[in-house]
């Protein structure tokens, strides 16, 4: 066969992930319909969903009613096919520089078993995998489990750790070493990747838009940097995930501050951790802001524009015109996000926003921008704790509905 061309097995290997795929989306389905959606023959599809039938991936989900009159002629019935949810387990693992999460979850995202450590920015990578595999080991031994009995494992990496435990690997070094090492000890396929990536991924999953052409962004911002993550729906949303975006240089106020290494008015200047403490400071006390003093703990270190938000609810009237300010900065970002991605969709994870601050938020931007909104606001409403929940699906994504990326384990068996 030519180098370039494709062997008996990976072609079933895609139309299997191709079948995860429809299945997922349009849920219980008949192999008649799926062969449709697919452009495929009844037969090829029987053969192939007969197997992961035996496999334990799918299952028969019932007999549904009759509708076609060629079916009734011919004494068919339907039989949609389903995933079989109970047999296909995961693991996800979540990595900051503050802790791990990892957790035992469904396909479907029911959490079985979750774990949560603390972890010191001085510890090492290997120090870091051994945790993982050690509780991994202990998630399968209190659940009973054989590691056939879990799908995959995906873990995920935030960027402010990258610069803790990669100093001496690129980032598809440092994934390819987890990988390997996990793998190695556990004997289950492992997928690495960005965890913004998944965690963006996750929150489109919850919400699919009807256009399978909808694109989502997800906006998340740490101490000193703002990240953007763009989504595109089936089919490119499999296929290349790790789209992620640096707006931190994009200019939201043309007045603002000028910080050394960083752009004048840019977004990391007005818009991050570090910045809005910077712009806090003067006022923040118990006596002049002391709903936002109450709010944080008298602790500026992470102070969010939700929490402003609040405080200025709550009285403290000191904050109005930085309240204001921090707005009008976001709804220029979010309009130049619009503008360059073309996303419907915006996620915010991290930033705090109720459902009523993420209405004054719209509000504030229709005002500025017009009466209709480009894009649709969302607060991305993971619980810490659940973090690991976006490797699970992670690993859903990669080891059942995905052939283009291979685990490590198929390079290193």
């Amino acid at each position: 066969m030519l180098e370039y061309g494709i062997n008996k097995f990976n072609l079933n290997m895609i139309n299997r992930a191709q079948i995860m795929r429809v299945i997922w989306e349009y849920g219980p389905i008949s192999r008649s319909d799926i062969a449709d959606k697919l452009c495929m023959t009844r037969a090829a599809i029987t053969v192939i969903t007969n197997k992961m039938i035996e496999e334990g991936i799918i299952i028969e989900a019932g007999k549904s009613a009759t509708t076609e009159k060629s079916e009734i002629s011919k004494g068919r019935r339907k039989v949609p096919l389903d995933i079989n949810y109970n047999n296909c387990l995961q693991i996800g693992v979540y990595i900051d520089k503050y802790n791990i999460s990892i957790g035992l979850a469904t396909i479907k995202g029911d959490v079985l078993e979750k774990y949560n450590i603390e972890i010191s920015q001085k510890m090492y990578l290997p120090e870091i995998v051994e945790i993982i595999e050690r509780t991994i080991k202990q998630i399968l031994l209190n659940s009973c489990l054989k590691k056939e009995n879990v799908s995959g494992i995906g873990i995920g990496i935030m960027p402010d750790m990258y610069k803790y435990i990669s100093k001496e690997f690129e980032c598809d070094e440092l994934y390819y070493y987890i990988q390997k090492n996990i793998n190695e000890k556990i004997g289950i396929p492992v997928f690495a990747e960005n965890a913004l990536s998944q965690l963006a991924i996750f929150c489109w999953s919850k919400d699919k838009c009807d256009s399978k052409h909808c694109k989502s962004g997800f906006l998340y911002f740490d101490d000193e940097n703002v990240y953007l993550n763009t989504v595109l729906n089936m089919p490119s949303l499999f296929e290349n995930i790790n789209n992620i975006i640096d707006v931190n240089s994009l200019c939201v106020n043309p007045y603002g501050f000028e910080n050394h290494g960083s752009v004048k008015g840019s977004v990391k200047s007005e818009l991050t951790h570090k910045a809005i403490v910077r712009r806090v400071r003067g006022i923040y006390s118990e006596s002049k802001t002391p709903a936002l003093y109450k709010l944080t703990g008298n602790k500026m270190e992470r102070i969010t524009i939700s929490q402003i938000m609040t405080a200025v609810s709550l009285g403290d009237d000191l904050l109005i015109p930085l309240k204001d300010e921090l707005l009008c900065e976001l709804c220029l970002l979010i309009n130049n996000i619009i503008c360059i991605t073309g996303v419907k969709n915006i996620y915010f994870y991290k930033f705090g926003f109720n459902e009523q601050q993420l209405y004054e938020l719209e509000n504030h931007y229709k005002k500025i921008f017009g009466s209709a909104i480009c894009a649709k606001l969302y607060v991305c409403d993971i619980n810490d704790s659940h973090r690991f929940i976006c490797g699970s699906f992670y690993a859903v994504l990669k080891g059942l509905f995905s052939v283009s990326n291979k685990d490590v384990s198929s390079e290193i068996s």
